[in-house]
């Protein structure tokens, strides 16, 4: 699946971020289509944690618009980007669980956007809300740990209890900012593996930042090389060789199609959001 194939959940165009006098995301052009993972790899101070902060709506952009299932999310209100973002499920690399409280009343987090807030204080969630929670966690695998605290489950519970919270939201789209970045190898394969699936059998969108490049070519269907703040490639995870990663980690400042004065064979056989690209 390409992201040329359907319609963009998630549709970034020209995504700017400058602080002070200097631009840390430089007009990044990318899609992510319902069903496609999409990872992002670069070393660390090359925007990724930028990028996903403002997806996420923690942090403005400079400039640049961001479209979540085609509506514009700069020219929302307060109210109306709530309501969008409630169709973004978020996994992080600490989970972000409340480590007191059981697996189920974590997940049931998830439903607090339709929810009253009466009800959220006081956690009388609808029975409808429950059952759904449960059988989220059901999916991922710890039907009989829906009453253990979050802080007596291990490191891959966790985060699968953090997989169960973003299906009760019943997302369109997963924000998954290093998710496997506190697992051990086997742990963070099948999280990886759990995160694949739900895309392909929900039809949701994912954008996934990681470290490990082969678990981006094993799990990602693209892979978006960021350096120094710019998109060095968006290719096909399967057309991802050694030199274009070898370059990606390399202490070499950043040229390409996006760069000022870069030549077109800085990333030979480059692609940008699944086309060929074009020099600059």
């Amino acid at each position: 699946m390409t992201s040329a194939s359907y319609a963009a959940v998630l549709n970034i165009a020209g995504l700017t971020k400058t602080f002070e006098d200097r631009q840390v995301l430089k007009q990044l052009d990318f899609s992510v289509a319902p069903g496609e993972v999409v990872i992002v790899l670069g070393t660390s101070g090359a925007g990724k944690t930028t990028l996903f902060k403002i997806v996420s709506g923690l942090m403005e952009p400079s400039k640049g618009t961001i479209n979540f299932d085609g509506k514009n999310l700069g020219a929302l209100s307060s109210k109306d980007k709530r309501l969008v973002r409630r169709e973004m499920g978020f996994i992080f690399q600490q989970f972000n669980l409340v480590r007191r409280m059981s697996a189920l009343s974590n997940v049931l987090a998830g439903r607090s956007g339709y929810t009253s807030t009466w009800r959220v204080l006081l956690r009388r969630f609808t029975k409808s809300d429950v059952e759904l929670a449960k059988r989220a966690l059901a999916s991922v695998g710890l039907a009989e740990f829906i009453w253990r605290r979050a802080d007596s489950l291990s490191g891959g519970q966790q985060q699968r209890v953090a997989i169960a919270r973003a299906l009760a939201q019943q997302c369109r789209f997963i924000l998954a900012d290093e998710p496997v970045a506190s697992l051990d190898p086997e742990t963070s394969r099948a999280v990886l593996e759990m995160l694949k699936s739900i895309a392909a059998e929900r039809q949701v969108g994912v954008l996934c930042s990681l470290h490990q490049v082969d678990l981006a070519r094993m799990y990602g269907d693209r892979i978006i090389g960021l350096k120094d703040g710019r998109i060095a490639f968006d290719a096909a995870a399967r057309d991802v060789d050694e030199m274009m990663i070898d370059r990606l980690y390399s202490d070499k400042p950043a040229k390409g199609p996006f760069s000022q004065g870069g030549k077109q064979d800085d990333f030979p056989a480059l692609v940008v959001n699944n086309r060929e690209a074009l020099p600059a």
